[in-house]
């Protein structure tokens, strides 16, 4: 047996379970499945197939509101990759310089977060990826927000206008 096919199927397996969940749990990958990438935290969440534009449309919302900038927005697929983002996060009892960027896909009933984060290293002066315990509740918190209406927010079947366009080229589009 070739030395990579248990490995294959431990990532298999960890897939099977963590698409067999039901709406409202969250679902998180860790180091222990081949398909997430050791220095990432990804975290799932379910949701209605229905709400497929409501839920895109809030990540690219809040996403911009944080100030993060697209590499990648494709609505139609579901998928975008933001650029990297330099902000401090919390270390201990400090704070650290960290650069972050999301990767965002969604699936039929599922949305999927991957937070990639790198803090600066200043012993070593270079940028070392941050433990993906330190990174994981950033995004389960943003899958969580992202699958589930906020009050007061009304569902819609579609979004009014592509989401991945800035706001500035739609308000160009509606000028006479």
């Amino acid at each position: 047996m070739a030395p990579h096919l248990p490995r294959l199927a431990t990532g298999i397996a960890a897939l099977a379970i963590c698409s067999a969940g039901h709406a409202g749990e969250l679902h998180v990958l860790r180091r222990t499945s081949v398909v997430a990438d050791p220095t990432k935290a990804i975290a799932r969440a379910p949701f209605d197939p229905g709400a497929f534009g409501d839920v895109f449309g809030r990540a690219v919302r809040t996403l911009r509101s944080e100030g993060y900038e697209f590499a990648e927005c494709d609505a139609a697929r579901g998928a975008i990759i933001t650029r990297a983002l330099e902000l401090d996060v919390s270390c201990g009892r400090t704070t650290c310089l960290a650069r972050q960027s999301y990767s965002i896909l969604l699936g039929y009933r599922a949305a999927r977060v991957t937070l990639s984060r790198e803090i600066f290293d200043t012993a070593v002066r270079h940028w070392v990826p941050a433990a993906v315990e330190e990174a994981m509740p950033s995004a389960q918190v943003f899958v969580l927000e992202m699958v589930g209406p906020r009050s007061g927010e009304r569902a819609r079947t579609r979004p009014a206008a592509d989401p991945c366009r800035p706001a500035e080229a739609l308000v160009a589009d509606r000028r006479p």
